[in-house]
């Protein structure tokens, strides 16, 4: 993702994993006013350029913040300039002098937005559906004590509040959900950026685990389920094995040629989701991964 009009000098020098940003470009702003959620203490990944004054070293990559001054760099960037030469995969090392940092698109990393989808759900509720659908859909009882992520790719700048479910068989207790940053690496759970409101699972229909109304940058992110012993059936997607079914997943597949729709943590339920999550499994096959969708607020 990228920034409206972000940039600030930079004068660290070498090809080491961070960037420390010294302050915004005379008439820009912040790299940290869009891409840090101070509550969370969280970076959100997005798209940079970073060039010395006079145009001759340049790197364009994705990176995120670990704090409001702290840009992790790409270790594979898109793109490079060292030396007269051009290229991509290795990180430029910078000479030592004032660089600058931009938050801007970089080659091929523009996807179109698309509207969000109406529901039924209330007749001033939306709930986006992400622009790439993972996954054949079902229905299934989760597991207890597991932490499921399931990719999102929020495609508009837009307000969000919550993250909704369908519960098709009403259960007894709790469920908590949020949403995670998607490190630019890995393409795993990052950060944990919102956390929801923890619900109750009595009833069917679509529920919603709320979170303080905040503009959310386009971008992949992962919605997370964490629910507690014996709290209903929800709506699922289920890793198909013909790839070619019309479903497509951003996770490629697994060892055993079935679409990896999430990954999944080993927790046992205590309503607060983990800060930094430690993957235990991917979710894929017969592996369900709930159906989830963003609240706009």
């Amino acid at each position: 993702m990228f920034g409206s009009r972000c940039a600030e000098t930079t004068s660290t020098a070498g090809n080491g994993a961070t960037l420390t940003l010294a302050g915004a470009i005379t008439g820009w702003q912040l790299v940290s006013n869009e891409f840090w959620d101070a509550t969370n203490s969280t970076g959100i990944p997005f798209q940079y350029w970073c060039e010395n004054l006079d145009g001759t070293e340049v790197e364009a990559g994705t990176g995120y913040l670990t704090a409001t001054t702290t840009l992790v760099r790409d270790t594979a960037p898109e793109y490079t300039l060292s030396g007269g030469v051009s290229g991509s995969g290795t990180v430029v090392t910078f000479a030592s002098g004032v660089k600058r940092v931009f938050a801007a698109p970089i080659g091929r990393g523009i996807l179109p937005t698309l509207p969000t989808i109406n529901t039924t759900a209330a007749a001033s509720e939306r709930l986006e559906s992400t622009a790439f659908p993972v996954g054949a859909a079902s229905t299934a009882t989760l597991l207890n004590d597991k932490v499921y992520y399931v990719p999102f790719y929020h495609s508009c700048m837009d307000s969000v509040s919550g993250v909704a479910f369908s519960s098709t068989v009403a259960g007894t207790n709790d469920i908590v959900c949020g949403v995670y940053t998607m490190s630019p690496f890995t393409g795993r759970p990052l950060k944990l950026l919102k956390q929801g409101a923890t619900i109750t699972s009595v009833g069917t229909g679509i529920k919603v685990s709320t979170f303080a109304a905040s503009v959310l940058p386009p971008g992949w992110y992962f919605l997370a389920m964490h629910k507690q012993t014996s709290d209903g059936t929800q709506r699922s997607l289920v890793g198909s094995t013909d790839l070619t079914y019309g479903s497509h997943t951003p996770l490629g597949i697994d060892a055993s040629e079935d679409q990896i729709t999430g990954f999944y943590e080993t927790k046992a339920y205590s309503a607060t989701l983990t800060a930094s999550p430690t993957i235990t499994g991917n979710l894929s096959g017969t592996a369900i991964a709930p159906a989830m969708w963003l609240r706009i607020a």
